[in-house]
């Protein structure tokens, strides 16, 4: 339970208490907690090793139910009025837009879960409800398809944790356990979770009984269990159908058409059980196995996806980008905004990464729910930036700052403060709902600024919670390539923005990028991963990352920008 896990919960608690018409007080205390603990900025372990006694506004009961939750994963408060609820009508809090008062005028209504939302919707009958006027309706509507459409998802990381339990649980039972499905691919979302092992089947059922271990239903030779609320779907393999029980359960769908055709054609049964012809099993220990006796070229599972499928413009796998070949932490926040580590603890823990650089990039002045930092403070986070270089060995702080581009496309410091910097992550904060045109048009004037030097997570999405705002995507990476202003694959599991469809297709134009993890703590770091994963899947080679570039080229890139 990280601190995010916990401000989610509260706020929550808080949600329902308020849709069930409790006392008020008992609502105000637990907003007073989540705001308090927003503003927490100090050892979040500390914090629990003391039931959060020293956190003012966390009261006792709320501190030790915190360390429950920590301990469980169980949140007691949250369990205890959530029961209070109808599933459905729950569900209608993960809808953009609806808060307590909106989902009990809908419970009210007779609204049962986003489906029934979308019934009403649909049919007319949500203008008319009080608080909900045509257009508002019409958004809602967009919004609760969209979190419809995501329900039935889980974002790459939570994939990834949930393979790593069930790794620990079958440690000593398996010989050798691999992802695969979405999570083997790198998609930036994942439904089930597939994974392959070579074991008894018996010993894994057995392993995996406190998960509801059984036969999937569907596939009775799969091994079918639930980890933290994710579907697995488990093939259990031997040594000898290693290699085609791998390359059945990654996938992706449209893939395995290609594949299950040429077997076929070659008049040979294929699937997860193995590769077999006349009913004689032809050994495939390793994937690449399996492909040569299908007479099919090896292809990397990262493109395996529809978008790859008979393209011709590949580069060589080995030529792709490696999370080795990282030279500079780019895009990274510190306490001085809304981080939870000093400028020094993060330049340590990118410097332990194997970071030659760090830029950081703080919020600006705009984003003061985030203390944002003004021109007094950017130039005292300066004079601290430059103590710390003289102090590090082998390793350098940037200056830099994530400033905020304002509705009208400028961003929110003036030029001579601008000039001061080494280099700009220029990012959208506000005004997501601006008509397409305009949005497009404030872009484009932000990547045409000769002191942006990145667009920071350009689409602004959040996977599976918020979509993508609109404009015109094609117009804007056309601006940044001509004033050579590098596109942001940001790296955070919640955002990996930009989408690698589109990465796949502007890399053709030229077009540089910067992988960046947006890291707001030390462990953000290891975020980079799926940030490589991304720029893999969209065929990403060293020369089109910026942060491979040693720090004098980096730099000289963002002061040719400027020129």
């Amino acid at each position: 339970m990280d601190k995010k896990q916990a401000l989610k919960a509260i706020s929550l608690t808080a949600d329902i208490l308020e849709l069930l018409n409790e006392n008020e007080f008992k609502v105000l205390a637990y907003r007073k907690a989540e705001r308090m603990l927003e503003r927490f900025d100090g050892n979040w372990d500390e914090a629990l090793a003391t039931s959060f006694k020293k956190v003012s506004g966390i009261g006792a009961q709320l501190g030790v139910s915190l360390v429950e939750f920590a301990e469980s994963g169980v949140f007691a408060p949250l369990t205890d009025v959530a029961s209070l609820v109808p599933p459905g009508v729950l569900e209608l809090f993960r809808v953009r837009g609806l808060g307590p008062k909106k989902v009990r005028v809908l419970w009210d209504a007779g609204v049962d879960g986003i489906s029934g939302l979308l019934e009403v919707g649909r049919s007319g009958k949500l203008a008319t409800l009080k608080g909900f006027g045509a257009a508002s309706s019409a958004k809602l509507i967009d919004d609760a398809e969209f979190t419809l459409k995501s329900s039935e998802r889980r974002l790459l990381s939570e994939a990834r944790a949930v393979f790593g339990i069930l790794e620990n649980q079958l440690q000593g039972v398996v010989t050798r356990l691999e992802p695969g499905g979405s999570l083997s691919r790198g998609l930036e979302t994942c439904g089930d979770v597939d994974p392959v092992a070579i074991g008894d089947r018996d010993e894994v059922m057995k392993a995996l009984e406190g998960f509801g271990a059984h036969d999937d239903p569907e596939y009775p030779w799969l091994v079918a269990a639930n980890i933290k609320g994710v579907d697995i779907q488990l093939q259990v393999s031997s040594l000898e159908t290693w290699g085609a029980a791998q390359l059945m359960m990654t996938g992706s769908k449209p893939f395995l058409e290609i594949v299950k055709s040429r077997a076929l054609e070659k008049n040979l049964d294929f699937s997860s059980r193995g590769l077999f012809q006349d009913g004689v099993l032809i050994p495939t220990l390793t994937e690449l196995d399996a492909f040569k006796a299908l007479d099919l070229e090896y292809v990397i599972p990262e493109w395996r996806e529809v978008e790859h499928l008979g393209r011709t413009d590949l580069p060589i796998p080995e030529n792709l980008i490696q999370l080795s070949q990282m030279r500079g932490m780019l895009h990274v926040h510190s306490n001085w905004s809304d981080g939870a580590a000093s400028l020094r603890d993060m330049a340590l823990g990118a410097k332990a990464r194997g970071a030659k650089y760090l830029g950081i990039c703080d919020h600006s002045k705009t984003a003061f729910y985030a203390n944002g930092l003004d021109e007094t403070r950017v130039r005292a986070q300066w004079r601290e930036v430059d103590a710390l270089n003289d102090e590090l060995e082998d390793f350098k702080i940037l200056k830099g700052i994530e400033s905020d581009i304002l509705s009208n496309g400028d961003l929110d410091y003036d030029d001579e403060l601008l000039a001061g910097f080494d280099f700009v992550v220029a990012s959208i904060h506000s005004s997501f709902g601006l008509p397409e045109a305009q949005q497009t048009q404030r872009l484009v004037k932000a990547v045409s600024n000769p002191f942006t030097t990145i667009l920071g997570h350009p689409t602004g999405r959040l996977l599976l919670r918020r979509p993508p705002y609109k404009f015109d995507h094609a117009a804007v990476l056309e601006a940044a390539r001509i004033h050579n202003t590098v596109i942001e694959i940001n790296a955070s599991p919640y955002r990996l923005d930009l989408d690698w469809r589109e990465v796949l297709e502007a890399r053709a134009s030229g077009l540089k990028f910067a992988i960046n993890t947006d890291a707001h703590r030390v462990e953000g770091f290891d975020d980079l991963w799926y940030g490589i994963k991304v720029a893999r899947k969209a065929a990403l080679e060293t020369g089109a990352v910026v942060n491979t570039l040693e720090m004098v080229d980096f730099l000289q890139l963002a002061r040719d920008k400027r020129v």
